[in-house]
């Protein structure tokens, strides 16, 4: 019998032994993998930054990364370490070949390029730039163009309805309506799906297109349409077009402006609108609200809180940010992985994400995280 006890315990020992040296081996891969993903943090002050014009358009590094503050704009060359940066008044769009500038009355539109002068474009609409594509939305949103880098027009489309909602990726553009029709176009402005508004329907309820959102590839998108009820609803690529795959109503909606992306993978989409913030897993059809008056994170008492979508930052991580009415206001931002906060940023005002960096924008300078991967 004592021999017996003797090896129970002697397997007990063993087994415990293995037990934590795999968890050890466990916990030692992670922290590893972990210190890969974020090697360093660099902070570049724009009282240091060069003049993005000094940036050679013929041979401009493969490692730049575009980025537009709170009155900064320009771009982080991440394997240098260095940072290009230019003031800009009101609002303006940017891409890896330029910007432009422009009042909010949609004029006064002036375009910069790399290596070039600035010039003036001829024109009255809102600067859009997206996946590489540059659009100029009519000032009074009923109708879109797409340009080339030097302000010459690709092709133009004008709608019967005012444009409240719009994505794109290189080969797809979405657009969604007041009335609650949408438009998929293609590369060249050709008809890929459109979906004309119910009348029946509309006189019953608000059936207005407040977000749309396409996947990486443009082979699925999501809509937030309408309010009591409010929808999200799924699409995807069949042939030559879409059909609609799916949807799912919201307890509760806002007639709010909302800003909406796909993670990189595609495995779901982050929504905000206004206060609200609304996780939505494409993969499983469910969603989640991540916050609706009591916000995420940290939040001053009796502070009025809004989100805003800023973009993809790889993987299955999606940048918001958070701003807080205080008196001055607060911002933040907030990189989530399937909703939940994996890194928060007081301070910053923008994010972006591109050649393994993840790129936190302050009023006072920009910090690259090298080594970010999701």
């Amino acid at each position: 019998m004592h021999h017996r006890n003797e090896m129970k315990k002697r397997r007990f020992h063993i087994f415990a032994f293995i037990v934590a040296a795999v968890l050890f081996v466990l916990l030692s891969v992670r922290g590893t993998k972990k210190q890969e993903q974020i090697s360093e943090a660099i902070f570049l002050p724009f009282s240091s930054a060069l003049d993005p014009a000094s940036i050679s358009r013929q041979n401009p590094s493969p490692s730049l990364i575009s980025f537009l503050g709170d009155g900064y704009l320009g771009y982080i060359d991440s394997a240098n370490n260095q940072l290009y940066a230019a003031q800009f008044s009101d609002r303006a769009a940017i891409d890896s070949s330029g910007w432009i500038s422009y009042d909010r009355l949609a004029t006064a539109l002036q375009a910069f390029s790399l290596g070039s002068k600035p010039s003036t474009i001829a024109g009255y609409g809102y600067p859009w730039f997206k996946s590489s594509r540059r659009f100029l939305i009519r000032a009074d949103q009923m109708g879109i163009a797409e340009m080339h880098a030097d302000g010459s027009i690709v092709w133009e489309i004008e709608f019967p309805m005012p444009i409240t909602a719009i994505d794109a990726t290189p080969t797809t553009l979405g657009i969604g309506f007041l009335d609650g029709s949408i438009r998929f176009l293609g590369k060249k402005a050709e008809n890929l799906y459109s979906e004309p508004h119910d009348s029946q329907q509309d006189s019953q309820h608000i059936r207005t297109v407040y977000g749309i959102a396409l996947s990486g590839d443009g082979r699925s998108a999501a809509v937030l349409r309408g309010m009591s009820p409010q929808k999200i609803e799924s699409y995807r690529r069949a042939g030559t077009g879409f059909v609609k795959s799916s949807e799912r109503e919201l307890p509760s909606g806002a007639p709010l402006q909302a800003t909406m992306c796909y993670a990189e993978d595609g495995s779901h989409v982050v929504i905000a609108q206004g206060e609200q913030l609304i996780y939505y897993n494409t993969k499983k059809n469910y969603v989640r609200k991540l916050a609706n008056g009591a916000a995420l994170g940290n939040v001053a008492s009796g502070a009025f809180v809004q989100h805003f979508v800023l973009g993809p930052t790889g993987g299955n991580t999606i940048a918001v940010l958070q701003v807080q009415s205080q008196n001055p206001p607060t911002t933040k931002v907030l990189i989530l992985k399937h909703g939940i906060i994996e890194r928060e940023e007081p301070g910053a005002v923008s994010a972006s994400a591109g050649k393994g960096a993840l790129i936190i924008v302050f009023r006072d300078g920009v910090e690259i995280v090298k080594g970010w991967q999701q």
